[in-house]
């Protein structure tokens, strides 16, 4: 504000020039008052900033105006007759004039002088007035003289800046600028101080990096602390604003709260690199993580990548339900976590399968043994709605030295091992080897093959036959698709789970079976035949009424025995199933039985017709005492239940005998005979009298 400065510098020569004139104007009529008759004070009077007057004042407190001028008068809109020995109230009018005659009296009863702001002059036109008024000696009460200054134009920038820093919603701080490594805090508004909980006061003359958790930038999302030690989130901006004249420059902070957004932001990223319901990485930043942990490779050191997958879950999330599969993947990940090292990662792909990244690993078997104790942390049982469950898991391993390698390779690598340890029995640790990529590709060519013959109906079947003491009493089926290099019936099975396949395999194969038997049966040979059927398809509602309807009028659903294979919880799945099949007249059969998943207690809930020995324990009946208990023990509970008893994958004459001397009702195996056309069977039938026929898909 230049004018105030030269405004407060006139004061003492304007006070001096003004006292003079008063003690004069009684000796001079009025057209010789000084300030018509003396140069000096008319140039300063009309050159000066300020607006002057002297007001006199009678001993009974009456007003009389005797100086105004030439500012004055402009602001007033008035001349010099209007305004001369006048009141304030004539000039002022009546509220505004009584206003400025109770504060000339104020300073002549005080003595002093005395500082007013004040507002003159018609509506739309009015000025803002800071006026200085001091007591003049003279007759009566004495005189009052005044200089005022128009702030108008001042009091507008003042009040401006009070709605746009004072009042705003904005929180704005003012910023010191002389110290480069500081940035000291002159002004704070109130938002600010809402913002960061302390009054703005409390704020002026402290660093601005007290509450910034971060180096301040010119502008940016930083985290402050506020008072209370919460973490809130502001875009900053931070504008310097140049000095005007004398004035120091300075900087203005803006703080816009962005604590929402930034959580929001903060949220959808981790959903986007993070599984929902574990809270593990997902596949996106599983890879994201790789491709860093390959790139930081040391020289001496090797990466293990760690493909699991539980062993029995689908199962247990058929059996149950959604909910508690979902319970038991986070529980499964809260494990797998804490069984690997701080450095480690783990990752959830979906569904079932996880993969682990261990870095620093020695070799090969450093990298197996974290994969055993992945195996051993799902070992113990989980506790799902009161019930007790157990779940093994398969690990494949693959290890590089090679910071070149692909991500993509690796994980592929690791996935291939994983299906190795399903196919070695499950719930193992399998290390990657150059093979495994064959078989993939060999797996590949099945399922093209599948895919061909199912969208052209040519599926095939052949029959293994079952002998009994009396000759054959069963036929086994094994699927068979066109090819230029045949694959095993297992393969071919497994591929079609593997891909969703075998809804529409075994329906095909019911099909041909359906077919076979009725030629059969026109060629006078009577053979009741199984079909084995995947757990997947017991736990369809509708399987069992479209299996009644697929029949033949002139095959009767006794002819025909489901057999469905081992596995945990077979009961709970399926059991509903295979007695509505049972209710029907179909046959129930139990198929690989032993290899550890359903004890004998599950026979008493299957209504099973008989079951299958697993291979497993048939290749070592001949040469182990052991293996024969078991094997005893088996056959005795079945038959003690009514449930015949068949050895599957019998080969040698050796195993036939131990097997006929422990009681085994039937045997199957290359032993015999391998599987045969359809054509072949009435002919290999009436070689052997009372023979029957049983029908699975191996």
């Amino acid at each position: 504000m230049p004018d105030a400065y030269a405004f407060l510098l006139l004061i003492p020569l304007v006070v001096l020039v003004l006292w003079m004139l008063w003690r004069k104007v009684p000796e001079r009529p009025r057209e010789e008052h000084p300030l018509a008759t003396d140069h000096f004070v008319d140039a300063m009077l009309r050159n000066s900033p300020a607006m002057v007057s002297v007001a006199a004042y009678t001993s009974d407190g009456r007003c009389s105006i005797a100086l105004a001028s030439p500012q004055l008068l402009r602001v007033l809109d008035m001349t010099q007759e209007q305004v001369l020995e006048r009141t304030w109230v004539d000039v002022l009018g009546p509220v505004t004039g009584d206003q400025a005659q109770r504060e000339d009296l104020q300073v002549l009863r005080s003595g002093g002088s005395h500082t007013f702001v004040t507002r003159v002059g018609a509506r739309g036109h009015r000025r803002t007035l800071m006026a200085t008024k001091f007591p003049l000696p003279g007759p009566g009460m004495g005189a009052v003289g005044m200089m005022a200054l128009d702030v108008t134009e001042h009091r507008r920038r003042d009040r401006l800046m009070q709605v746009t820093f004072d009042l705003s919603p904005v929180a704005m701080a003012r910023l010191g600028t002389a110290d480069s490594q500081r940035l000291l805090i002159l002004d704070a508004n109130q938002a600010l101080g809402d913002l960061l909980g302390i009054a703005p006061a409390q704020l002026r003359g402290q660093d601005l990096g007290t509450y910034v958790h971060a180096e301040v930038q010119p502008s940016g999302e930083v985290e402050i602390i506020t008072a209370d030690g919460r973490h809130r989130w502001v875009a900053l901006t931070v504008a310097t604003v140049e000095a005007d004249g004398d004035e120091e420059s300075f900087a203005l902070g803006v703080f816009e709260d962005v604590t929402e957004r930034h959580e929001a932001q903060t949220r959808l990223e981790h959903q986007a690199t993070h599984d929902d319901l574990t809270g593990l990485p997902n596949r996106y930043a599983l890879v994201k993580a790789l491709d860093s942990s390959l790139a930081h490779l040391e020289p001496d050191s090797a990466l293990a990548i760690m493909f699991c997958d539980l062993d029995g879950f689908k199962t247990l999330n058929d059996t149950l339900s959604h909910r508690a599969g979902d319970q038991v993947l986070v529980d499964v990940a809260r494990r797998l976590r804490r069984a690997v090292r701080p450095s480690d990662a783990v990752a959830r792909l979906g569904g079932d399968e996880f993969v682990v990244i261990a870095q620093g690993v020695y070799d090969e078997n450093e990298a197996v043994a974290i994969g055993q104790r992945l195996c051993t942390a799902i070992s113990d049982p989980f506790e799902v709605d009161g019930r007790t469950v157990g779940l093994g898991l398969s690990v494949g391993v693959t290890i590089t030295r090679d910071p070149q390698a692909r991500s993509e390779d690796l994980l592929r690598q690791a996935d291939l091992a994983m299906y190795r340890a399903k196919d070695n029995g499950r719930n193992r640790v399998e290390t990657y080897v150059e093979d495994l990529h064959d078989a993939a590709l060999g797996r590949l060519r099945v399922e093209e093959q599948l895919r061909a013959a199912l969208a052209e109906s040519r599926v095939g079947v052949e029959y293994q036959p079952i002998v009994g003491l009396a000759g054959i009493t069963a036929l086994e089926a094994l699927v068979r698709v066109p090819a230029s290099e045949p694959s095993a019936a297992s393969a071919v099975v497994q591929v079609a789970e593997q891909t969703g396949l075998i809804a529409g395999l075994e329906s095909q194969v019911l099909g041909v079976v359906v077919r076979d038997v009725a030629g059969w049966q026109e060629q006078g040979v009577n053979t009741r035949v199984h079909i084995n059927v995947s757990r997947s398809q017991l736990l369809d509602p509708g399987f069992p009424a479209r299996c009644l309807d697929a029949l033949d009028p002139s095959v009767q659903p006794g002819r025909i025995c489901f057999e469905v294979g081992d596995s945990p919880g077979l009961a709970e799945a399926a059991g509903q199933a295979m007695w509505a099949l049972r209710r029907m007249g179909f046959h129930i059969g139990l198929d690989g039985f032993g290899a550890g998943h359903a004890g004998l207690a599950s026979l008493r809930s299957i209504p099973a017709d008989y079951l299958k020995i697993h291979r497993s324990l048939i290749d070592e009946v001949a040469t182990s005492e052991e293996v024969r208990i078991i094997v005893d023990a088996v056959i005795a509970v079945a038959h003690r239940l009514g449930r015949t008893v068949i050895a599957t994958g019998v080969e040698t004459q050796a195993q036939v005998d131990a097997l006929r001397r422990l009681g085994c009702d039937d045997i199957q195996g290359y032993v015999h005979s391998a599987a045969l056309a359809a054509r072949c069977i009435p002919e290999l039938v009436s070689d052997m009298a009372g023979a029957s026929s049983v029908l699975v898909i191996d």
